[in-house]
């Protein structure tokens, strides 16, 4: 992580791709259970994951923290929504790429 980074508390996630299909998405945006997130925000978020990946339903860490990132710049999503769904993909793309 470099000086820039750290600074501003930005993470250096990974730009390895997996595979996330759209009911992965909605699972666990939806099952997140994150207080401030409204069901519309949950719905914003899902259709922004889903549009970003690749055509053959690849995406990677660093993806979906741009993605969110994006969100919470347009003001659709608060830094604590951002920051806790990253948690959550961040441990499920870990888990998914243990099996794989």
């Amino acid at each position: 992580m470099s000086f820039f980074d750290s600074f501003f508390g930005l993470k250096g996630y990974s730009s390895y791709q997996f595979l996330l299909s759209r009911e992965e998405i909605d699972d666990l945006v939806s099952l997140s259970n994150i207080p401030s997130l409204t069901r519309d925000e949950e719905k914003i978020v899902e259709k922004a994951l889903d549009e970003r990946r690749l055509g053959d339903g690849r995406i990677s860490m660093a993806q979906i923290d741009e993605t969110l990132r994006d969100l919470e710049n347009k003001g659709k999503i608060s830094m604590h929504d951002r920051e806790s769904l990253l948690k959550i993909f961040d441990r499920f793309s870990k888990n998914k790429l243990k099996k794989s």
